[in-house]
């Protein structure tokens, strides 16, 4: 009977023991030892799972998401960043894109020194205006280039004598109201011009004075045009600066240029020769 009490008293020994342990081992696995601090650690812990330093921290997986050093710098600096993408250094620039440089620039697109200017040497050469003179010095005797002389027509417009460097002959016809023979001549010019002016004809018909020997004006000027029916572009001298420049008298002079603008004839009282001399140069 002890013997079986002594067995009993033992395996209930051992029970405990095997029960202890078991406590031992959930409070190792189960504990803050051992799951809490796994699952801290791990899940919770911000040095593993929620520390910024991996997961949080802008160093690494924040600094390549959200931080603008990495990912977020990068995307600052390419798609954002006005540096690269979003810079106007390079899209946004008016150095490069919308720059008046390239292309609102006048120089290139509206500037009269590319294609406003071509377009006014293109239309001005049509007229005359702006072509290329020949490369001699000015005078006023035959063979020396027509100088550069600025006279207003009769609505305000300046026109330079060296206009007519851009025709194959220019014309001009000077005319004084009180002069007889200017007066004979005067209505037949515009036949002459219309005659001519297909083959490279360019004209001034230039008004240098009134009835009363005075200077004429813009009014005045406008009268003679509509005397005589004028279509090519008249002109009026107010100061003589006309006669100064081409050492002329100021009544019934006629002067033909050739192809450059180079004076090929001058003369007072010739008017009868003015279609021989203008054929002589037109081709």
């Amino acid at each position: 009977m002890n013997r079986i009490l002594m067995s009993l008293a033992l395996v209930i020994a051992m029970g405990g023991i095997a029960c202890g342990d078991t406590a031992d081992e959930a409070g190792a696995n189960n504990g803050v030892a051992n799951n809490g601090g796994n699952n801290g650690a791990n899940n919770g812990d911000p040095v593993n799972n929620g520390d910024p330093v991996n997961n949080g921290d802008p160093v690494n997986n924040g600094a390549n998401n959200g931080d603008p050093v990495n990912n977020g710098g990068n995307n600052g600096a390419n798609n954002g960043d006005p540096v690269n993408n979003g810079d106007p250094g390079n899209n946004g620039d008016p150095v490069n894109n919308g720059d008046p440089g390239n292309n609102g620039d006048p120089v290139n697109n509206g500037d009269p020194g590319n294609n406003g200017a071509n377009n006014g040497a293109n239309n001005g050469a049509n007229n005359g205006m702006g072509a290329m003179c020949a490369q001699i010095a000015e005078g006023p005797r035959e063979g020396d280039l027509m100088p550069s002389v600025e006279l207003p027509d009769c609505d305000g417009n300046m026109h330079n004598l060296q206009d007519l460097c851009g025709f194959n002959a220019g014309w001009i016809f000077e005319y004084a109201a009180w002069c007889p023979p200017c007066r004979r001549f005067a209505p037949g010019a515009e036949a002459i011009y219309q005659a001519r002016k297909q083959r490279g004809l360019g004209a001034f018909f230039l008004v240098s004075n009134t009835e009363s020997f005075g200077r004429p004006d813009a009014a005045y000027c406008s009268s003679v045009r509509d005397q005589f029916g004028l279509t090519m572009p008249v002109l009026y001298d107010a100061d003589g600066r006309f006669n100064e420049a081409l050492q002329a008298p100021d009544n019934d002079v006629n002067i033909v240029t050739r192809e450059g603008g180079v004076i090929d004839w001058q003369a007072q009282y010739a008017s009868g020769q003015v279609e021989q001399r203008l054929d002589a140069v037109l081709p």
